[in-house]
């Protein structure tokens, strides 16, 4: 994903944006988000650089693009703006269009159950971007790792403590005060107090809650965040369902909650919601986005301004390598990005650029190896899952949005 080289991604005048509706679109959802749409309207200033597109029922990314641009090559605002919101469910408007233009462009959705939310979450990011921050900036680090259960553990030791130790050094000359909640202090009730009253930023690691059972009861928890609260593997019978004290889902946000202005990210399964279906797993649970980032993006008091989450089952290669390493540098550039007043669609530039990485090397292993080895199918399988896994970060939200606290100047 990568803009033609004279653009300033955070100038929207530049950059352009639009807004992708489903067809038919939904009714009373284009009228609910007239205050964003005049606010980015204003904005990016130019007719031809902020649009108003819809997507047709069936239409791969490819046609979509061509439909609009007629033209292959990097992404030019002069024919299709760079911020793309994509406005509904996976039905409507599939996850396969998200995934397809992120390649190129800076993608986010919206979706919510009624008109009433799209117009609680346009305002809130208009009010968001009239603020002026009032204290200084805060980011907030939370992970639980139970004991017994080693992915949790990895995600604490080799991807939080040191994510927010290289967050804290990058974010003091803009005197950011930096929180880390881990381990035992990771509890529900913590992170309950967290989000009544969220930091700037707020970035959260451990299990999320998965389930092919698609009542409607197993869809309000689907994506929960799991807490400190439960004891583990090794302290909770292994078909035993965890109880509700466990985790923290979208009913258990506080109907005090004010969430305007702040930003979060998840590192745990299903975080965003559900992809669609494989040819692998056929029968796997139908495309959902999670309700708890649809009620912190549509809370009454004010909503979040972004979410950016996982699809599906989130792996630990998004931060140890083929040889056991660690790495923190997508998540890391993308925090930097943001400190330097990115939005987080342009935040997210790097796991587009790593896609296309795993996509040249799998390529060169497909071609240059007629008759694979075991080792070589090996490498195309762990590739082949790492492209899917990066691919599954998405953003909720509009894509557009940035850190107010950003805006600051180093002290």
């Amino acid at each position: 994903m990568q803009a033609v080289s004279w653009v300033d991604v955070k100038d929207l005048s530049q950059t352009g944006w639009a807004a992708v509706l489903p067809t038919p679109a939904p009714d009373g959802v284009p009228e609910a988000l007239q205050e964003l749409l005049d606010h980015r309207a204003q904005q990016v200033g130019s007719t031809r650089r902020f649009r108003t597109l819809h997507y047709r029922p069936g239409e791969t990314p490819t046609e979509f693009v061509q439909r609009h641009t007629a033209v292959a090559g990097p992404m030019n605002p002069k024919r299709l703006p760079y911020y793309l919101l994509l406005v509904g469910t996976p039905e409507e408007i599939p996850f396969g269009l998200q995934y397809g233009l992120a390649t190129q462009y800076a993608v986010g959705r919206i979706c919510f159950e009624k008109p009433a939310d799209y117009a609680i979450y346009a305002a809130s990011v208009v009010a968001a971007e009239g603020l002026a921050p009032a204290r200084a900036p805060t980011a907030s680090f939370f992970a639980a790792a139970h004991r017994g259960d080693d992915s949790t553990q990895a995600s604490l030791k080799r991807l939080m403590r040191p994510l927010a130790q290289r967050f804290r050094a990058r974010a003091k000359e803009f005197g950011w005060q930096v929180n880390e909640i881990f381990s035992a202090a990771a509890t529900k009730r913590r992170l309950g107090n967290l989000l009544t009253a969220p930091p700037n930023l707020l970035f959260t690691a451990g299990h999320g809650l998965r389930s092919s059972n698609r009542t409607d009861q197993v869809l309000e928890i689907e994506g929960a965040l799991v807490c400190s609260d439960w004891p583990g593997p090794s302290g909770w019978p292994q078909n035993e369902a965890l109880q509700e004290d466990h985790y923290f889902a979208a009913k258990d946000l506080a109907p005090a909650a004010d969430l305007t202005g702040a930003l979060l990210i998840a590192f745990a399964c299903s975080s965003a919601g559900t992809p669609a279906p494989t040819t692998e797993e056929p029968e796997g649970p139908e495309a959902a986005i999670a309700k708890l980032p649809q009620k912190l993006l549509s809370h009454p008091n004010g909503g979040a301004l972004a979410f950016l989450g996982h699809l599906g089952t989130a792996w630990s290669c998004i931060f140890v390598g083929p040889q056991g390493q660690a790495h923190t540098d997508l998540f890391e550039s993308s925090l930097v990005r943001l400190l330097q007043g990115q939005p987080i669609g342009a935040a997210r530039e790097d796991f587009a650029a790593r896609q296309s990485e795993i996509t040249y090397t799998l390529a060169d292993l497909l071609t240059s190896s007629p008759r694979m080895s075991p080792e070589t199918e090996g490498r195309v399988a762990a590739l082949q899952a790492s492209f899917e896994d990066i691919r599954n970060y998405v953003i909720l939200g509009d894509p557009a949005v940035r850190l107010s606290a950003s805006q600051r100047s180093p002290r």
